[in-house]
């Protein structure tokens, strides 16, 4: 009985782990800390690293949706946006949003 009773701890305790590790993943892709995603090819995009604004209109196979805005080359980026990736990523979330809203990214 003692020994079930164990078990059954082990198991929730293994459980509440593995929920802890999504909720951490889930947080750290939706945290809005605007990190620039760096593409490997290790990634589905045909060992691209960059792509341009028109192709980024539509999905891609290894490209985030959310973050499409960083695989622009950087020169690219920054006739868009007006600022480098890292400036662009200490902006304000909704500043974000609205700057990839008014390039079509969004």
């Amino acid at each position: 009985l003692e020994e079930e009773a164990n078990a059954k701890k082990k198991e929730e305790s293994m459980a509440q782990a593995d929920a802890t590790s999504e909720e951490k993943a889930r947080a750290a892709e939706h945290d809005g800390s605007g990190e620039i995603a760096e593409s490997t090819e290790d990634d589905k995009t045909d060992g691209k690293k960059y792509y341009t604004q028109e192709e980024l209109k539509e999905p891609i196979d290894g490209v985030d949706w959310a973050k499409r805005e960083t695989f622009l080359s950087d020169e690219d980026f920054v006739t868009l946006f007006g600022m480098g990736k890292e400036e662009f990523a200490s902006l304000a979330t909704w500043k974000r949003v609205n700057a990839k809203k008014k390039v079509g990214l969004f």
